[in-house]
């Protein structure tokens, strides 16, 4: 129940948050939408995905690599923007998220 009501915050905060990524990236309304849509992709695959790799890692195991992939978007984010690859720190966050 808390995972599917995570799940929902998770992908209004997307939604509110899309025109300050969009600012910060400096995309425009097509390129934003892309960011939703990336974020809705992962979701989908990975959700299905979850019972799966519980019963291959083990529940304990794959909500700990589920925090640790969670994170690591956001520390190289704190890096200077020249290190970071925009579409990809996007990409891993939309992952983790709908981990």
């Amino acid at each position: 129940m808390s995972a599917t009501v995570l799940q929902v915050l998770d992908a209004t905060i997307v939604n509110v948050a899309l025109p300050t990524i969009q600012g910060n990236l400096g995309a425009n309304f097509d390129e934003g939408a892309w960011i939703v849509t990336g974020y809705i992709i992962a979701a989908v695959i990975v959700i299905p995905l979850t019972p799966w790799l519980q019963r291959l890692m083990g529940r304990r195991n794959y909500y700990v690599a589920a925090i640790v992939a969670s994170r690591s978007p956001r520390r190289s984010a704190a890096r200077p923007a020249r290190w970071n690859s925009s579409s990809s720190t996007a990409s891993c966050k939309a992952c983790a998220a709908a981990a």
